[in-house]
């Protein structure tokens, strides 16, 4: 009778802990689809505490009580780094707020990544990555759906720019829910996703070809070109990362195509011009008018170097200080050292350090395509540490204390149950 007992309670376990799971790939799938859609035409030149707005606090909220109820798994993961970066970035961006601004604003900004912060923590050492990986797949494939329906329904939507006269588009551009250039970036990162479940989990090349063909559609539909040099950027690194003599031989077609564009006289200035919208090569040497709000970024640093202007806050700033409609300086660095201070950045600087030496002590696929895609997006886009995090911060945190072990390949398919792959003897790990 006891042993009855006893597997009764090992099998309750298991379905707490299962639904537990499933819980959390739930938060995670909301945050993804919640935090980065529009569901009314926002007001570039306005920051105000709404019902969308307080609907993602709340949510905000939700993952941290998660994070809460799991605390011990958590601070299992806060506890190590590279995941205590964050840990140390929240706790400096907290020490800040009287400093802020907005500190109402920044207070908020601050509660969301720490709620944030402790789900993401306790959601990784919890749960399998192949199941967080179909997760954060699933909900940028039922965004880009929702995109689509919006553009042709509400496009206004995805297109805030409409409302400030003088930077209306210039051309169609497929935005939906969201600004253009945030679809293609959640495009680049859900096809990131797919070559990660192809190679850490040889998902079927069937499924990984067509949602690819879908998503890069969806991107190109987007127009934007930083996204477009995010697939390349991590392409290069898969292919780099299978044969080394890959990269050799792509400087080696670059400089035959420079030499024969030479010998025959190409006329280099039309054929950059392809890539541009409006401006022709100022548009290029100034990434799109981005210099000057860089300009502007190091200004505001000077005057509040060590403890910023308030997490968050750029947005504030930017409003009234830019030409043209931004609500921050279009890089990540800049955005960081403005909002807490150059320690803040610092700071930040160590979670790119510690990934970058990851990545060539312990190749892993996801933490390391992740890395090379926030630092070629952070360039000119500010693509974590968002005031409510969203897909790419989310992404960022769980690359933080994704583990390692991780990285070999199992014989999972992208159609089978996330709960199928055995564990290695020894190793503790979530089940979905």
């Amino acid at each position: 009778m006891s042993s009855a007992i006893a597997t009764r309670a090992v099998l309750s376990d298991r379905t707490h802990g299962l639904a537990g799971n499933q819980v959390g790939l739930g938060l995670l799938a909301a945050c993804i689809m919640i935090n980065d859609a529009n569901f009314r035409v926002a007001n570039p030149n306005e920051v105000s505490l709404d019902w969308q707005t307080a609907m993602r606090l709340a949510l905000c909220a939700l993952c941290g009580g998660y994070g809460l109820l799991n605390l011990p798994q958590a601070l299992n993961t806060l506890t190590r780094f590279p995941t205590a970066w964050l840990v140390l970035f929240a706790g400096w961006a907290l020490f800040t707020i009287p400093f802020a601004i907005v500190p109402t604003y920044a207070a908020a900004a601050c509660g969301a990544l720490i709620s944030t912060t402790l789900f993401t923590a306790a959601l990784v050492a919890r749960v399998r990555g192949e199941a967080i990986v179909k997760a954060i797949l699933a909900s940028i494939l039922l965004l880009v759906v929702g995109c689509w329906i919006a553009q042709f329904v509400r496009p206004e939507l995805g297109q805030p720019d409409h409302m400030t006269p003088g930077h209306e588009p210039v051309g169609w551009r497929l935005g939906g829910l969201m600004h253009p250039n945030g679809l293609g970036a959640h495009c680049a990162l859900a096809i990131a996703m797919l070559l990660v479940g192809r190679q850490t989990w040889n998902w079927s090349w069937t499924s990984v070809l067509a949602l690819t063909a879908v998503l890069g559609i969806t991107l190109l539909a987007t127009g934007s070109r930083t996204s477009s040099l995010m697939v390349v950027a991590t392409g290069a690194l898969l292919a780099v990362r299978r044969n080394a003599g890959y990269l050799a031989l792509a400087a080696g077609l670059m400089a035959g195509v420079l030499f024969l564009g030479e010998a025959f006289g190409s006329d280099w200035t039309r054929f950059l011009t392809l890539f541009t919208r409006e401006n022709g090569l100022q548009e290029i040497s100034t990434f799109t008018g981005r210099t000057d709000l860089w300009s502007t970024a190091v200004d505001f640093i000077g005057r509040s170097p060590v403890w910023g202007h308030g997490y968050g806050c750029s947005r504030y700033i930017f409003l009234e200080a830019a030409d043209f409609p931004a609500t921050h300086p279009h890089n990540l660095f800049l955005d960081t050292a403005i909002e807490t201070g150059i320690v803040g950045a610092l700071i930040e600087g160590a979670m790119f350090v510690a990934l970058a030496r990851r990545m060539v002590i312990r190749p892993c696929a996801l933490p390391d395509m992740v890395l090379v895609m926030v630092a070629v997006m952070g360039l000119v886009e500010v693509p974590v540490f968002n005031p409510l995090p969203e897909a790419f911060t989310l992404t960022w945190m769980l690359t933080l204390g994704w583990r390692r072990e991780e990285g070999s390949r199992s014989t999972a398919t992208l159609g089978s149950p996330a709960s199928s792959a055995i564990l290695p003897a020894g190793l503790h790990r979530g089940v979905v």
